[in-house]
């Protein structure tokens, strides 16, 4: 092609002309002259003065004479090569010298000429075709450069095989992405490897044959280590004329994070669902539950020791308890209990709980710890030993003939990295709690199904299935990760990783449970809607000497707040009731009685407001059922506590 600028007149081509003949130079440029093609032709006698002129003016071709003075034979091709690379050169050759313009042409001359042998016009078409002929050729040499450059630097796993399954290249990312650590390990291995089982890959051949390609489609594959790993492809098949699946090329890209996070997803919603289930059974159900034990221990309480009644209702109570701690699993694995939040010692827990878990784990079990000082995380310490107790449990069951039971902990440092796993907890400080036994280790078919409520692999009537779904919803509740290590034959370690908290743990931070006198003579207004309740809790607080006002609702409560002219010294309220939230009573009461401190009672909260007050200690909290001592030694707390304007007037600002 020849380059016309804006005037519409053409570009002359730029002709570096190197010959010793004068004659012969004379008689090519006249050729050029007459010529439709406009030239500008550059004379010169000797190679060396040809080199120089290529460096110190641009030429679009270069005619050669392989003869010269001062350079002799395919030497003189070499030596222009070298000094004018990318610029087409025509040989000019004598008739003596055909063979060796026939070498420089199969060394990259465009084409070579036998001076004495060119007729009219040939001259210009030779020149002309060898201008495209090069740049084609230094277009198709871009493009395989490009092609390469593409296929060894893609992101994505490419390849090429033949349809027997050999493979004959991959791109490093192929390598990478199925473990290899070179290109020729990964060609080594057949296209059938690569398959969980042979049958899949002769699949694939045969949709491929028949479809001729494959966009977008799912294949699960495995690694070198035998690993599975998902990815989509978009394969296309090569063919011959008659119609033969010659060869398969193929993108294979990596889908196994979006994977994992669909299934995480997943997981999550039908958790939540399964959660915001178990949260409204457990608000009704501790109810009932909070009755059936009241009256149990005002019964009880009514026995002499000698009453033959009196075994009966101890049973009602125990499996009341036991009710109850069901419920006390399944708000915990909903993650819609209240947590009683404050800075603990993950190492002050462990060996709390140390002596009843030596106890519990039986004489098979030898239970080793290795903890580290100043574990300090912020939690609730009676959830973080259920967290203990039931990991414990479940590694007792998985060495029946005895092991060993190691828990640890240990400071540590998660930093920023693109090759985080996204389930992993998030970049910062925590404290690392693991639980390892020496058991039978996990199936690989259990462990997706680890955490799901009522999943359990123990025999009927052995296990309810909440173990480690209440471990789950503890966890994170207390804005923890946990995660899960197995190998068959070897054990099982499950880590905990809670946020480090740089707060020291405060005096008396584990509260005595007998308390002391739990009675007095102030005045309590009590708001509770079921009638059941309102009477159990009325009845106590009235037997130790208080004063109590009932109200069924918020409303009511107002009224009656209202019409009282003396002091209300303790405002104790149900969370979830008709009408009016327990919350928004409270801040509607505070209003009109600063100061008054307030006990929440609920079967559980889905409050985030109030959650939250109470997490930052703002706020009392009792979860039903509770004992009736347990509402009186709170109660007493509250009443011997300072007075001080309730967080939660303005609240409902950052709430609904």
């Amino acid at each position: 092609m020849i380059s016309t600028p804006r005037g519409g007149e053409p570009s002359p081509v730029r002709v570096l002309l190197i010959e010793d003949s004068k004659g012969d130079a004379r008689l090519l440029r006249e050729d050029l002259e007459i010529s439709t093609t406009p030239f500008e032709v550059t004379h010169v006698l000797r190679l060396d003065e040809g080199l120089a002129r290529l460096e110190q003016s641009p030429f679009d071709l270069l005619l050669l004479d392989l003869h010269l003075p001062d350079s002799q034979g395919f030497a003189t091709f070499e030596a222009a090569v070298q000094r004018a690379p990318g610029i087409p050169i025509v040989v000019l050759s004598g008739l003596s010298d055909e063979r060796t313009g026939a070498q420089a042409v199969q060394n990259g001359a465009q084409d070579y000429l036998v001076k004495g042998q060119i007729p009219p016009g040939l001259l210009e078409r030779t020149l002309r075709y060898a201008m495209e002929r090069s740049r084609s050729s230094a277009a198709l040499r871009s493009s395989e450069e490009r092609y390469r450059q593409f296929f060894e630097e893609d992101l994505a796993g490419a390849f090429i095989a033949t349809p027997d399954g050999a493979m004959l290249a991959c791109n490093p990312a192929f390598a990478r992405m199925f473990g290899f650590d070179t290109v020729e390990a990964a060609t080594a291995r057949s296209v059938g490897s690569y398959f969980p089982n042979v049958d899949e890959a002769v699949a694939m051949r045969e949709a491929i044959r028949v479809g001729k390609k494959l966009v977008d489609h799912a294949l699960p594959l495995r690694r070198a280590d035998g690993t599975p790993i998902h990815t989509i492809g978009n394969l296309i098949g090569g063919f011959s004329p008659g119609g033969d699946l010659q060869e398969i090329k193929g993108y294979l890209f990596d889908d196994s994070e979006r994977r994992q996070l669909e299934e995480e997803l997943r997981q999550s919603q039908k958790m939540e669902s399964i959660g915001r289930l178990a949260g409204g059974v457990a608000h009704d159900f501790n109810n009932l539950l909070t009755v059936i034990l009241g009256y149990a221990d005002t019964v009880l309480e009514q026995c002499e020791p000698s009453d033959p009644r009196r075994a009966d209702v101890e049973e009602i109570r125990v499996a009341g308890l036991r009710a109850a701690a069901l419920t006390q699993q399944l708000l915990a694995f909903s993650r819609r209990q209240v947590l009683q939040v404050r800075v603990i010692d993950l190492t002050d827990v462990i060996l709390h709980l140390k002596r009843m878990l030596t106890r519990v784990l039986g004489e098979t079990v030898d239970l080793v710890t290795t903890l580290s000082p100043n574990g300090h995380v912020k939690a609730d310490a009676t959830q973080i030993e259920q967290v203990l107790i039931n990991l414990a449990l479940n590694a007792r069951d998985a060495m029946p003939e005895g092991g060993t039971l190691t828990i640890a902990t240990r400071p540590l440092r998660i930093l920023p990295d693109a090759a985080r796993k996204p389930s992993g907890p998030p970049p910062g400080e925590y404290i690392e709690l693991s639980v390892t036994d020496t058991g039978h280790g996990i199936e690989p078919d259990v462990l997706p199904k680890l955490f799901e409520p009522f999943f359990t692999t123990k025999k009927s009537g052995r296990g309810t299935g909440l173990g480690l779904a209440t471990v789950y919803g503890i966890v994170k509740q207390s804005n923890g990760e946990i995660s899960v290590e197995t190998q068959i034959g070897k054990g099982t370690t499950f880590r905990v990783h809670l946020p480090l908290s740089r707060e020291s743990v405060p005096e008396g931070a584990r509260e005595d449970s007998t308390g002391t006198d739990s009675g007095g003579a102030e005045t309590i207004l009590l708001v509770e809607d079921e009638s059941a309740v309102r009477f159990i809790a009325s009845r106590l607080l009235r037997s130790k000497g208080y004063s109590v006002i009932e109200a069924v609702n918020g409303p009511d409560a107002l009224d009656q707040s209202g019409r009282h002219s003396g002091v209300i010294d303790l405002l104790i309220t149900d969370l979830v009731m008709p009408r009016m939230s327990g919350r928004e009573f409270s801040e509607q009461f505070l209003r009109l009685r600063p100061g008054t401190p307030v006990l929440f009672i609920s079967g559980y909260t889905d409050d985030d407001v109030v959650r939250d007050l109470i997490a930052r200690g703002g706020a009392a909290f009792l979860q039903k059922p509770f004992e009736p001592e347990a509402l009186a030694r709170t109660a007493r707390r509250l009443l011997d506590g300072p007075r001080a304007p309730s967080p939660l007037v303005g609240a409902s600002s950052s709430g609904d």
